[in-house]
Formats: C-alpha cells, structure tokens, sequence
C-alpha cells in the first residue's frame, strides 16, 4: 500500500511539474506574440552589438598595432590558457558565449571597483588572439569628451585617448565562416558612439571596462544586460532597470554613488563581473550558437 501511495504522490508531481512547463512555455509564446516589438527589439540590439564587435582575420590579418610586438606580447599574454585553440573553427557554428564563474555583489554603478569614470567617444576597435591562440580580446580607442568624474590619482583630460579592454570579439576563418567569442550579458561599445565608461586599470596605458552607458540626447542605455540575450526577460538584469532613464537623474546617481551617499546596489551571479583573475580561470564552458 505504501509503495502505491509512493508511484501515486511522484505521479501526481511528475504530471504538475509537466504541465507547469507547458503553462510556462505557452506564456512565453502567448507573450511574444502579443508583444512581437519587444522580441524585434531584442533581435535587432543583438544584430548591432555583434556587427560592431571587431574581428580577426587569420587570412588578411591586421598587421598595423598601436604597441610594439614586445608590448602586445605581454597584453596577449593575459588572455592566454582560455580553452582550446580558437584558430581551428567548429563547423556551422557562428556563436559562443562564455559563462564565466562570475562573484556576487556587482553594481549596475561600480564605482568602488573603478579606477576611472569618464564620458569618452569611441574612435576604434580592433580584436586580438592570445598568444597560445586560446583567448580573444577586443580593445577599444576613446577620447575623452568630459573632464572625468572619478580619476584615483590618475592623469586623464579632456580629449586625451585611452584604451579600454574588453573579452571577445569575432574570428573570420579562411573558409569565410565568422564566429563571435563574447560574455553572456556584456555589450560591444560602438564606434562613434558616447558613452560614461566605468574602467579598471589593467596596465600601464589600456583599462578593463567594467560597464558602460551611451548617452542618447538626455538618455542613457545600459551597454550590457538582458537586450543582448533575445528571448531573455526584460528586468532579469540590474542593468535594464537603465533603459531610457533620464541623463541628468543618471548623473546625480553616478554623483552620489562616489560621494558615498547612495548605496551599493548588488546583483545576483547572472550579473555579477569578474575580477580580472576569475575572468582567466572561470570561464567553464562555452554555449555554442550554430547557424
């Protein structure tokens, strides 16, 4: 009799955890289909974001460099031990998000882990391969438009040029095939484009950019968070709570939040940035995106 009343009970939850699946799954539909804009919107933010990621080459590389070999050397070197070589393309697939071990506590304004904020124009972008060939980076030129808000001692003025670092980019493999390498949730800056950078130094002349925010007219909009996922719900990034907030309200809480009288807002892991350190070792697997 018990043994009944066991397959009776995991019945009766196997059938409930089934039709919330379905109920789940027909919302989402039913949601989509009244909302086509909202999925559109989310496809086209990804189709900007992936065409401004800058690529490698490997059969017409870019010979020309801002650095000496010596100094590229170094900075590649950051980025060596990702995982497999990424010369060697996967067949059809077009895509691969990382996921990497992120920590908790990260701010949608990381004002305590940045050593730079600053409103700067990007000029250009350009993708770079580790030297082992398993990792791959984008850097990004941009010109100071505004004396910075948060420098920690460092010398930056207004239309100087610095470099900010950011992981991923694409590849185009010799048989034309392009593959994409990013983070989950994180945005490629556009060239041409104004944003207020949030950067770590990494070294002596180039900055991790930790989040940023373009400046639309008197808007902002977050560069990283759910609109680069399509099919991710609006709201589940601290980020998107940003979407079109107002630039004068953004700035007093950028202003406050380094004046120490706004607190701290934390996000869960899906949100979190990685210290520099986690960003080397963490990255577990890659999602692949097949055409």
């Amino acid at each position: 009799m018990i043994k009944k009343n066991r397959i009776f009970i995991i019945t009766v939850i196997s059938t409930a955890l089934f039709i919330g699946s379905l109920v789940a799954l027909a919302g989402r539909s039913k949601d989509n289909q009244q909302n086509p804009r909202k999925v559109d919107d989310a496809l086209l933010a990804k189709q900007i974001d992936d065409e401004a990621t800058p690529v490698v080459d490997l059969q017409n590389p870019d010979t020309s460099d801002r650095v000496d070999k010596n100094s590229r050397r170094i900075k590649n070197a950051r980025h060596d031990n990702d995982g497999d070589d990424k010369t060697h393309p996967i067949p059809n697939a077009g895509g691969f998000v990382a996921e990497p071990e992120w920590r908790s506590g990260y701010s949608d304004i990381p004002v305590r882990t940045s050593d730079l904020i600053v409103e700067a124009v990007v000029s250009q972008s350009h993708a770079f391969l580790s030297n082992d060939k398993t990792g791959i980076y984008s850097e990004f030129t941009l010109l100071v438009s505004k004396p910075a808000k948060l420098t920690t001692g460092l010398g930056v003025n207004l239309n100087d040029r610095i470099v900010g670092e950011r992981f991923g980019g694409k590849i185009k493999y010799p048989s034309g095939q392009i593959a994409r390498f990013r983070n989950a949730r994180q945005g490629t800056p556009i060239i041409g484009k104004r944003y207020l950078f949030f950067l770590a130094k990494l070294d002596q002349d180039t900055y991790n950019i930790l989040t940023a925010y373009e400046i639309q007219g008197d808007t902002v909009s977050p560069l990283d968070g759910s609109r680069l996922e399509p099919g991710g719900r609006q709201g589940a990034s601290i980020f998107d709570k940003h979407n079109g907030e107002n630039l004068d309200s953004f700035m007093a809480e950028v202003d406050m939040a380094i004046n120490g009288s706004l607190p701290p807002t934390s996000t869960d892991v899906s949100d979190s940035q990685p210290s520099f350190c986690q960003l080397q070792k963490g990255r577990a697997y890659y999602n692949a995106q097949r055409h």
